[in-house]
């Protein structure tokens, strides 16, 4: 998290940092949301620049540092909270969680009726319809046929 007081100094280096003293600019920090737009202005008194209208914007959670074009400082705070969004936005919605693992297992009972159904139909006179009729119903094996 970057402080005011952190970016001015960062904005002084920037701006003065490899100049003499005699040819210092103004430094100007403006704090925003999401962080701080720096930029340089000539001293009444100093010497006149004859370009160097970029602006740097520190961001306020990483400090990471982007270069924009000589713009009016709110249209770059306009076009910085575009790219990089704005913290008054709704947050983006948590992904689902991932559909729970079905158990292929689990449904195993429905291609063998369990023994008390196949002793209801044994007692209705239902016909055992699986192959291998003869089959006992309690050993669980055979198949179910669907005609």
């Amino acid at each position: 998290m970057v402080t005011f007081a952190q970016a001015q100094e960062r904005a002084e280096e920037w701006i003065n940092g490899d100049v003499p003293g005699y040819q210092h600019r103004e430094v100007r920090v403006r704090e925003f949301e999401l962080g701080f737009v720096v930029w340089a202005e000539d001293r009444v008194e100093g010497p006149r620049s004859d370009g160097g209208v970029q602006r740097l914007v520190i961001a306020r959670d990483s400090g990471e540092a982007t270069l924009w074009p000589g713009l009016p400082v709110g249209e770059v705070i306009r076009r910085y909270e575009e790219e990089y969004g704005r913290t008054d936005t709704a947050p983006a919605p948590e992904p689902a969680p991932p559909p729970a693992r079905v158990d292929l297992n689990q449904t195993s009972f429905l291609l063998t009726p369990p023994e008390w159904l196949q002793e209801a139909a044994d007692k209705l006179g239902i016909p055992d319809q699986r192959s291998g009729s003869g089959a006992d119903a309690s050993d669980g094996a055979g198949s179910v046929s669907y005609t």
